[in-house]
């Protein structure tokens, strides 16, 4: 209940995540993704797979138990999981908005449910997700917005 109260007062603190998410920034797109990439890697997330020239990245998965907490456990066999272990990792992408740019991150979600032995495919607005996995693309996505800040386009009149 706690993570939950914690993750709505996060979104409201950053005016959810479409804030940070529509942003337009005036900058190289270039610059832009090396900034991005940096915060990404700051925040302590693995980057395994980039792509400079297309302005993606995408970082490696981590096992969560329900409540949001690294599995510490060794090992990436599936059959140790608690039910409903969630396993999260983010795309980062500068996307082109006219003259501006867009960065956008993505989760990639799975969970151990039920007996299955393969990780089930969670779309993000799934409302049975618990509200941590919001919460961790929100505090990436803000942070990597707070990164860029002086690149913030001015508003449309």
């Amino acid at each position: 209940m706690k993570q939950l109260l914690f993750a709505i007062a996060f979104a409201a603190a950053c005016g959810g995540s479409s804030g940070a998410r529509d942003t337009l920034y005036k900058a190289p797109p270039a610059t832009l993704f090396s900034t991005a990439k940096s915060v990404t890697e700051s925040e302590h997330y693995k980057i395994i797979k980039s792509d400079d020239a297309a302005n993606h990245l995408e970082t490696e998965d981590i096992w969560y138990t329900p409540e949001g907490q690294t599995d510490t456990s060794t090992g990436r066999n599936v059959s140790r999981l608690q039910n409903d272990s969630i396993n999260l990792a983010f795309a980062v992408d500068v996307k082109p908005a006219g003259d501006a740019a867009r960065v956008i991150v993505t989760p990639a979600i799975h969970r151990m449910h039920g007996l299955s032995s393969l990780p089930e495919t969670v779309d993000a607005a799934d409302p049975s997700l618990p509200g941590w996995v919001a919460g961790k693309t929100n505090a990436l996505q803000t942070k990597i917005h707070d990164a860029l800040v002086t690149y913030v386009a001015p508003p449309a009149k």
